[in-house]
C-alpha cells in the first residue's frame, strides 16, 4: 500500500548541508591555526559531492591529494581512516580486500554523523599537513564543536 504522503516512495537521505560543511571548515582552519599546522582541509557530503575545501598556510598540492585520499576511504568504509587502518590489521586484511576503494589510511579522515549513536553518517571531513595525529585532531576538534558527532571519540574509538 502506498503512503499518500509519499507516493513515490521517495527516501530522504540524510547528509551535511553546504552551511554545515562550511561551519566545520571555518573550526577547522581556527584550529588549524591555533595549533599552527599549515595544510588543506575539505569536507564532502555522504552522497560524495565536495561541499568547500580551504587551504591555509604553506600548503602544497600533496596535502591536497592527501587529504582527498582520506575522503575516499572514510567515504567508502563510513568510518574515520585511523580506526579503518586498525580494523584492517586486526583482521589481516590488505588494501586488495577493498577493491581498489581506499585511498589514504593515514589519520586525519574523520567519519561525520548526526547522532551519538553513529547512526547517522552524514558526511566526511580530512585535513592534510601536520602529522596524521595532528590532522586528526584538527577534525576532531571542528567537529565536536559543530554539535555534530565522530567514531574518534574515547567511547568510540576502541
Amino acid at each position: 500500500m502506498k503512503n499518500p504522503e509519499n507516493p513515490r516512495g521517495l527516501v530522504e537521505i540524510k547528509t551535511i548541508g553546504v552551511e554545515k560543511a562550511r561551519e566545520l571548515r571555518d573550526l577547522g582552519i581556527e584550529t588549524a591555526s591555533k595549533m599552527d599546522v599549515s595544510g588543506f582541509l575539505v569536507v564532502f557530503s555522504r552522497t560524495g559531492m565536495q561541499e568547500c575545501s580551504e587551504a591555509t598556510g604553506k600548503a602544497t598540492p600533496l596535502n591536497v591529494h592527501v587529504a582527498l585520499d582520506k575522503i575516499k576511504t572514510v567515504l567508502a568504509v563510513r568510518r574515520s581512516t585511523r580506526l579503518q587502518r586498525k580494523r584492517m590489521e586486526g583482521k589481516g586484511q590488505s588494501r586488495d580486500d577493498f577493491a581498489d576503494q581506499l585511498g589514504s589510511l593515514f589519520g586525519g579522515g574523520v567519519a561525520v554523523f548526526e547522532d551519538e549513536g553513529l547512526t547517522q553518517f552524514v558526511g566526511a571531513m580530512a585535513f592534510s599537513g601536520g602529522t596524521p595525529e595532528q590532522d586528526e585532531e584538527i577534525c576532531k576538534i571542528a567537529v565536536e564543536k559543530s554539535g555534530l558527532y565522530t567514531d574518534l571519540s574515547e567511547n568510540n574509538a576502541k
